[in-house]
C-alpha cells in the first residue's frame, strides 16, 4: 500500500499540476475548401439519409432519428504537465439549435452514464471551450467555477467572431473581434486587453501554448508561447507572407498550413522550419493529434491518417504508419477534430464519432467510473475471468477465449483454443494451453509464436517483464521477455520505433528448497514479487537477493491460506507492498512486504535488493473471496476502500468467478477495476476505466 503521507503529497502535486490544465478549442476559418468543425455557420441539414455504413462501421441511426443533430465538434488540447501518464481530454459539440455540449476531463468525475452534458446558456452559441462560450450575438460568456453557477457575460468582449483558450496560458482567452483586432483576457485584471499590433485578422488558431494568427491578405503570424512569452511582441514572427488559406494545429504548436494553391506545408516549431507534406494532397479536413499523428478527410467523406499510432487513432495496433491508411467505420464525414490523444468526426447527418484514449471519458460513449456493480449481460460456460488492461477476458469451458467489448458484447478471440491460462506481459497476451505449451501473442491476438521449453508447463504467473513457469516435474523457471522493436526511420522529426511482439531476453532457474514445489496450487505475480500457494495452504515468496538470482522463501505466521491477492501495487515507488491472505477460517490477514530498492543507471529503473515480509494480525473476519483489495463478505456484501472507490454494496448474487486489474504509475489514474461472474452467469464490472485507455474503433456518441 502507498504510505498515506507520501501518497497525499503526490496527490497534492497532481492537483496543482491539474490546476494548470485547461481545454482549448481549435478555431474556425471560413473558407470554401475547408470550413472547420467549429465554424460559425452550422452544417447544412441533409435532405436524405446518408448511405448505409460499411460492414465494419458501427450501427448508426437513420438521419431522421438522430436525437441531437450536431453542427460542429471540437477537442480540447490538454498538456500532461505532471508527466505521469495521465491522458486527459476534452470534447465539445454545438448542435444545430446552438446548444453547447461537453464531456471529458475538467467537468467533474465521469459517471457510469458517460456521455455529453448540456451547457445551459440563455442564448444560442457558436463556440465552446472549457471556460467560455461565444454566443451567436457576438458576446462572450464565462462559466462559473461550479457546474450549477450561471454563465456571466464578459464585459468588453462584444462583436466577437472567434475565441481560443490556451490551457498552458492558465486558460487565457484570446478573442477575434469583427473589426479584425485581437484581444485577450488576463487573469490579473479581468478586463480585455489588445493583443499585439495585428490588424485585418481573419482567423486565429490556438494550441496549448501559442497562437497562429492569419491576416486577410494571407499572411500568417506565429505568436510563440511554447518556449517564450506569448504576450511579448519579440516572440511574434511571420511564417508566411501571403497565400495562406487555412491552418490546422496540434497541442505542441505543430501546424498544417494549406496554401491558396491547395499545397500543404507542415510547420515544426522546435526545428523552426516549413516542409511540404505531399501525403495531404487532396485533403479536405485536417487534424493534428499529439505524438506526431495526422488525420484528414478526402472528398468522398472518408477519413485517413498517418504518423505515430500510440493512441490507436490510426486503428488497432501500435506501429508507426508511414503511408496514409483509412480509418474504418467512418463515412460522409464533414467535420474532423483531434485532441492530444483522441479524435472526433462529424458526419453529414449530425452524428458524432469518437476514438482514441478515454482516460477521463473524452470519448463520451464508454463508461469510465463504475461505482456500483454494473450488469454487463449473461455469459454461460465461463471457466475463468481475467481482468486485463483494456477489457476483461473470459476463458470458456471449451478452451476458447472471449473478450468484452465497450458495447457490452462478448466477442470471440479467433485463433485461441485449448486454453488453460491467460497472462499479460508488458501488455502482450501469453497463453498456456492444455498440452502445457506457452505462446507469445501480438496485442490483438492476430499471431503468436511458441516459447521453446524443455518440459510441459502446469502453472504460470506474470510480473513486469518476467514470466514464472512451473513445469510438470515441479521445477520453477523464470523467463525474461522484452518487446521486439524495429526502427521505421524518421517520421515527424523523430525516430519511430515499431513494436512487433515479445521475444525471450534470458532465463534462470529459481531455487526452492524443501520439495514443496510439487504441491503448488497457484502462482501469483506483479512487477516486484512472485508468490506461490501450496495445496496445504502454505505461502512462499520470491525475490532477487543481493547476491543475484531469485529464491523462494516461506512466510510463517499464517493459518492455512486458501487465496492470495498480490494485484494491488503502485509502479516506480519503493513503498511497501500489501498482499492479502485469506485463511481457511475466513480470517483475512495482510502480509506486508517491505522492499529495499536502489536506482540502477544501466537499466533506468528501481531494482529490488531484498523483500522482508511481515504478517499482520487479522484484518477482517467472515470473508469468503478476495481479489485485489476487494473483499467479499459472508453476508453477500463486497467492500473496498481504495483511491476513487469507496464501496460497501450488496452483490447481485453469490460469486462464482472474480478477477481484478490494477495499474498505477506513481499516483495514477491508471486502471483499476474488478470483473465478477455470479452463479446466474451474469457478468458485472466495478471500478475505474474498465475498458482501458484506448478504443481504436470509432463509435457513435449517444446524446440524451
Amino acid at each position: 500500500m502507498v504510505q498515506s503521507g507520501k501518497y497525499a503529497a503526490l496527490f497534492i502535486i497532481w492537483i496543482l499540476a491539474g490546476a494548470l490544465l485547461f481545454g482549448c478549442e481549435r478555431e474556425q476559418r471560413i473558407a470554401p475548401e475547408e470550413t472547420p468543425a467549429s465554424s460559425l455557420a452550422p452544417s447544412p441539414v441533409p435532405t436524405a439519409a446518408p448511405p448505409a455504413p460499411a460492414a465494419s462501421a458501427p450501427a448508426a441511426e437513420p438521419a431522421s432519428q438522430v436525437r441531437v443533430p450536431v453542427a460542429s465538434v471540437a477537442a480540447g488540447r490538454i498538456f500532461d504537465a505532471a508527466g505521469y501518464g495521465s491522458k486527459p481530454g476534452l470534447s465539445f459539440a454545438v448542435d444545430r439549435d446552438g446548444t453547447a455540449w461537453h464531456w471529458g476531463w475538467g467537468f467533474g468525475s465521469p459517471e457510469a452514464d458517460t456521455g455529453p452534458k448540456r451547457v445551459t446558456a440563455d442564448r444560442p452559441v457558436t463556440q465552446v471551450t472549457q471556460n467560455y462560450l461565444l454566443g451567436k450575438d457576438g458576446h462572450v460568456m464565462k462559466r462559473g467555477t461550479k457546474q450549477q453557477e450561471a454563465l456571466q457575460q464578459v464585459e468588453g468582449l462584444s462583436e466577437i467572431i472567434s475565441i481560443q483558450q490556451l490551457d498552458e496560458m492558465f486558460g487565457t482567452l484570446f478573442a477575434l473581434r469583427k473589426d479584425g483586432t485581437l484581444w485577450y483576457l488576463p487573469r490579473e485584471t479581468g478586463k480585455p486587453l489588445r493583443f499585439g499590433n495585428f490588424s485585418g485578422v481573419s482567423a486565429i488558431y490556438g494550441t496549448s501554448f501559442s497562437l497562429f494568427v492569419q491576416e486577410q491578405e494571407g499572411r500568417l503570424w506565429y505568436a510563440a508561447g511554447l518556449s517564450g512569452d506569448i504576450l511579448k511582441p519579440e516572440n511574434h514572427k511571420v511564417l508566411l507572407l501571403q497565400g495562406v488559406a487555412s491552418v490546422t494545429v496540434g497541442y505542441e504548436d505543430e501546424a498544417l498550413i494549406r496554401l491558396d494553391n491547395n499545397e500543404v506545408l507542415r510547420y515544426l516549431p522546435r526545428e523552426q522550419k516549413l516542409a511540404a507534406e505531399p501525403r495531404l494532397a487532396g485533403a479536405v479536413k485536417m487534424a493534428v493529434a499529439g505524438e506526431g499523428t495526422y488525420l484528414f478527410t478526402r472528398s468522398d467523406g472518408t477519413v485517413w491518417g498517418f504518423g505515430k499510432n500510440g493512441d490507436g487513432l490510426l486503428g488497432p495496433g501500435t506501429e508507426t504508419v508511414l503511408d496514409p491508411v483509412q480509418i474504418q467505420g467512418l463515412e460522409d464525414i464533414v467535420g474532423l477534430e483531434a485532441g492530444n490523444h483522441h479524435a472526433l468526426a462529424l458526419d453529414e447527418a449530425g452524428r458524432v464519432y469518437t476514438w482514441g484514449r478515454n482516460m477521463d471519458g473524452q470519448l463520451g460513449r464508454v463508461p469510465v467510473i463504475l461505482d456500483r456493480w454494473k450488469d454487463m449481460g449473461e455469459l454461460t460456460g465461463v471457466r475463468k475471468a481475467v481482468a486485463a488492461s483494456g477489457r476483461p477476458y473470459f476463458i470458456m469451458e471449451d478452451g476458447t477465449l472471449r473478450a468484452m467489448q465497450p458495447d457490452r458484447t462478448f466477442g470471440p478471440v479467433p485463433g485461441v483454443a485449448e486454453l488453460q491460462e491467460l497472462q499479460f506481459v508488458l501488455g502482450y497476451p501469453v497463453t498456456l494451453d492444455k498440452t502445457g505449451a506457452v505462446r507469445l501473442w501480438e496485442k490483438d491476438f492476430s499471431s503468436s509464436q511458441p516459447l521453446t521449453l524443455t518440459n510441459p508447463v502446469k502453472r504460470m504467473a506474470a510480473g513486469g517483464d518476467r514470466l514464472l513457469l512451473l513445469d510438470d516435474r515441479g521445477k520453477l523457471d523464470l523467463v525474461f521477455l522484452r518487446e521486439a522493436v524495429e526502427s521505421m526511420g524518421q517520421e515527424a522529426g523523430a525516430a519511430s520505433p515499431s513494436t512487433t511482439g515479445l521475444v525471450p531476453a534470458g532465463a534462470e532457474k529459481l531455487a526452492a528448497e524443501g520439495g514443496w514445489t510439487g504441491r503448488i496450487r497457484s502462482l501469483y505475480g506483479n512487477p516486484y514479487v512472485f508468490m506461490a500457494l501450496t495445496e496445504d495452504g502454505k505461502v512462499f515468496y520470491a525475490d532477487r537477493n543481493k547476491e543475484g538470482g531469485y529464491r523462494f522463501r516461506s512466510i510463517m505466521g499464517t493459518n492455512p491460506v486458501k487465496e492470495l491477492s498480490v494485484d494491488d501495487y503502485v509502479l516506480h515507488t519503493a513503498e511497501p507492498l500489501q498482499v492479502w491472505a485469506l485463511e481457511e477460517t475466513g480470517d483475512l490477514r495482510e502480509i506486508r512486504l517491505d522492499m529495499e530498492m536502489e536506482w540502477r543507471n544501466n537499466t533506468g529503473k528501481l531494482e529490488i535488493l531484498s523483500v522482508t515480509p511481515q504478517v499482520q494480525s487479522a484484518h477482517a473476519r467472515n470473508i469468503t473471496r478476495i481479489s485485489g483489495s476487494l473483499q467479499v463478505h459472508a453476508d453477500g456484501t463486497a467492500g473496498e476502500d481504495r483511491h476513487k472507490l469507496r464501496l460497501q454494496a450488496q452483490l447481485p448474487a453469490p460469486v462464482k468467478l472474480l478477477s481484478s486489474f490494477y495499474n498505477y504509475n506513481i499516483e495514477g489514474p491508471g486502471l483499476h477495476y474488478h470483473v465478477l461472474v455470479n452463479e446466474h452467469n451474469q457478468v458485472s464490472l466495478l471500478g475505474y476505466n474498465p475498458f482501458g485507455q484506448i478504443d481504436p474503433k470509432p463509435g457513435i456518441v449517444p446524446f440524451p
